[in-house]
């Protein structure tokens, strides 16, 4: 059974700043799920789950979103020479 499809966003800016002809600094952002989408888990694919077998009824229902797929910021320097 397959879960819907992903979809995620990310993005990243960078900026150099030269201090001389050898000193070069580089600020960069990245962004991870830029517009948070959530990303679903499979559905449940337990067949006792079902409500016609007296279960709680979550068979083929998503009832949560995949860990660690939130938006996620990261910010670095980098100095070269």
């Amino acid at each position: 059974m397959t879960g819907p499809p992903t979809k995620s966003l990310d993005f990243s800016v960078f900026k150099d700043f030269s201090f001389t002809e050898r000193w070069k600094l580089q600020f960069r952002t990245e962004t991870f799920n830029l517009l948070n989408t959530p990303i679903f888990s499979t559905p449940g694919m337990n067949v006792i789950d079902s409500k016609a077998l007296g279960g709680n009824g979550n068979f083929g229902k998503i009832t949560s979103t995949q860990t660690g797929t939130e938006r996620r910021l990261q910010f670095a320097l980098r100095l070269s020479f």
